[in-house]
């Protein structure tokens, strides 16, 4: 109708009936529109008969838009616009609202917005293509100086371009100002194909966005998305310098987010950004039922053509940098071939996560490493780890646990980590370093401390062998490494395809200083184990609590060493050298106090300390095995009816606000002395 216009322009009732094609800026009301309000109000491509007519907008360089090319500083208040051209997949190729560099959209290809404006009763079920960047079902590319309020708006077709493509905003950059009220969609609307289609950055909502979010009504999702390269996610592609609060968001349970690298079901990656759910806060007086937190992605997150070929996969968010996960649930399926999570992929940085639940049918990486049931690698430098649960079956390689695959740390970080009130409910299998939580934790600096505590496990725990296999953490690989105050009631099972280090909490603690030297190399302190534990090689080292304890040192009684803690659980497997049940095997200079065994090692081993190296000094003391459970190297035995005798554990602390607690009723510990402050030792599934 007009191809330049300034100032104020209102176009009511118009029909378009035609093809319209340029090299720059083309659109189906205004070509392009500048310093000025523009209001379109009925506007559509059907006909009297309400069959839509074949219409066209191309532009041979950037700016198509089925209302207009671009608006550029102004404002515009569109309602009440239909554009019909629906398509099958075979059509794709088809050049309907069509640039061939970049900028394409529904209504508009640009938006550069300074005057308060809105779009209220969309429909564009038409196909938007753009052959560069910056394709949307709404507007291919959007700049924010002022409020945008979205409403009532549908997209119903194929939205594909080599760069930012999806169902509303390609491109976003919207500094708090854009607000979806009412109902807002991308949907199946008229049976015509509906996809995402982009080389990256491809997303259910959005391709890019730069900014907060607002959602004052609901957002309706059902479109496939597919980025072939990277950054695919069923909301956004990428989100930067944001805040997304997922409430409003309802994905369908049929949607399928594909990607090769960063790829969620909500966000691809996120870039110094904050994702919010609305589940409730984790408080684990008891273990929540899985049923009680509504999700926020039930769908597939995986690569396109085949599953399991992606990197950095996640159920809600692919990649993470500098950003926050926060009150989210995931019971979708994820497949991947390295960092793959039930909440994201792979988190760096700043960064945290806190009251998340991975409820997934499945995580599963069968091809490489970092697999976990929250993520599948931490690379940390600040930030806070707490309140999360597994219930998922997650089905790893190499370096695999029900919560952190794998845990490393920035070279540039001086902050101490500390993961908190992590729990897992699921079955977790791999090879060689698998944890019930945590399958390895590593680094290389020695005045950083790297803590777990409060956590606990109930699933079956396993490896292929060949490794480190525990409750809680498989390998703790660095020279600080504490675990406190958790415990395992999950089986733990090592393999028989190579020997490894098996425990109900940890399989090896402590850096391996290639020879015999003192140093603070790790504690394990208030913890028990409830759960059976085994190895089917018979060169693995196996104990109810740890499996291998690294050197430690000679000269600190309080840190240091494993302490305070209790097995009941039954050590199941026969290896060369004698089990454990609390350590599997002790390095030079390391020690164990304090500890009592009540757990039957069999068919042959020492209640509490399995085997040694043959090198320097041991200091174990104040160890006790109930009568039977095994022999006696280095402890003392007890009979049962001596349990409840303060006087029997010599140097435990019974005080009032001590160590431990004689379960003087039967009811915590069938009668045997138990944890002050290890309170999952007594929360059952």
């Amino acid at each position: 109708f007009i191809g330049h216009a300034t100032g104020n322009l209102t176009a009511e009732h118009c029909r378009l009936f035609a093809s319209v094609h340029a090299n720059n800026y083309v659109g189906g009301l205004v070509g392009y529109m500048e310093n000025g309000m523009l209001t379109v109000t009925d506007f559509s491509n059907l006909q009297e008969n309400s069959m839509p007519f074949l219409f066209t907008v191309h532009a041979g360089n950037r700016g198509a838009g089925g209302i207009t090319g671009g608006i550029i500083k102004g404002g515009c208040a569109f309602k009440d616009i239909t554009l019909q051209h629906s398509i099958e997949k075979e059509d794709s190729g088809l050049k309907v609202i069509y640039a061939g560099a970049d900028r394409a959209g529904g209504l508009a290809g640009e938006m550069a917005l300074n005057k308060a404006s809105s779009l209220n009763n969309i429909n564009i079920w038409a196909p938007v293509r753009s052959e560069q960047k910056d394709a949307g079902g709404l507007v291919g590319t959007a700049t924010l100086t002022a409020p945008l309020s979205v409403s009532n708006c549908t997209f119903a077709s194929l939205v594909k371009s080599n760069e930012k493509a999806a169902g509303f905003f390609g491109y976003l950059k919207c500094d708090n100002h854009l607000n979806l009220s009412e109902t807002n969609q991308v949907v199946q609307v008229n049976n015509g194909y509906l996809n995402v289609e982009a080389n990256k950055y491809a997303g259910g909502m959005f391709g890019y966005v730069y900014g907060d979010i607002k959602t004052s009504g609901l957002c309706l999702i059902n479109i496939n998305v597919t980025a072939t390269s990277n950054f695919a996610g069923g909301i956004i592609g990428e989100l930067e310098h944001g805040t997304l609060e997922t409430k409003n968001f309802s994905l369908d349970n049929d949607m399928q987010v594909y990607g090769n690298d960063a790829t969620g079901g909500l966000v691809g990656y996120a870039n110094s950004s904050t994702i919010k759910g609305d589940i409730g806060d984790l408080n684990f007086s008891s273990i929540p039922s899985p049923d009680n937190f509504k999700s926020n992605y039930s769908g597939k997150v995986s690569s396109p053509g085949a599953d399991g070929k992606g990197t950095s996969m996640g159920g809600l968010v692919g990649y993470a940098l500098h950003s926050h996960l926060d009150h989210l649930c995931f019971t979708g399926s994820v497949f991947g071939s390295d960092r793959v999570g039930g909440i994201v992929g792979h988190i760096r940085g700043t960064a945290s996560i806190t009251h998340c639940v991975n409820n997934a049918n499945i995580v599963e990486n069968s091809t490489n490493t970092c697999t976990g049931g929250i993520a599948g690698k931490v690379d940390f430098t600040e930030g806070t780890y707490t309140h999360m649960i597994n219930y998922s079956n997650i089905a790893g390689m190499e370096q695999t646990g029900g919560i952190f695959g794998y845990i490393g740390l920035e070279t540039s970080t001086t902050h101490n980590l500390n993961i908190q009130y992590t729990v897992n409910a699921g079955t977790v299998s791999g090879s060689r370093n698998v944890g019930g939580c945590v399958g390895r934790l590593y680094d290389d600096m020695n005045d950083v401390e790297h803590k777990i505590s409060y956590c606990a496990n109930y699933g079956k725990v396993s490896n292929s062998g060949n490794g480190n296999l525990g409750g809680i953490l498989g390998q703790g690989d660095s020279k600080k490494t504490i675990i406190m105050n958790s415990a395992n009631h999950g089986e733990i099972a090592g393999g028989s395809n190579g020997a490894s280090q098996v425990g109900g909490i940890a399989g090896r603690m402590g850096k391996d200083p290639k020879g015999v030297t003192i140093g603070n190399n790790m504690e394990l302190a208030y913890c028990c184990n409830r759960g059976n534990i085994s190895s089917d090689n018979v060169d693995s080292h196996v104990g109810g609590i740890l499996g291998y304890q690294e050197e430690g040192n000679d000269y600190d009684e309080n840190h240091w060493m494993t302490h305070d803690c209790y097995n009941s659980g039954s050590i199941t497997s026969d290896q060369k050298s004698d089990n454990g049940g609390i350590v599997g095997c002790v390095d030079s200079y390391s020690e164990v106090v304090r500890c009592i065994n009540i757990g039957k090692v069999s068919p042959n081993g020492n209640g509490v300390v399995g085997t040694r190296k043959s090198s320097v000094i041991w200091h174990h003391h104040d160890l006790y095995y109930l009568d039977g459970t095994g022999s006696g190297w280095c402890a003392e035995s007890f009979s049962d009816s001596e349990k409840k005798n303060t006087s029997t554990f010599n140097n435990f602390d019974f005080s009032g606000k001590g160590v431990w607690i004689i379960d003087s009723d039967n009811s915590k510990n069938n009668g045997f002395p138990y944890l002050r402050d290890c309170p999952f030792q007594s929360i059952y599934q």
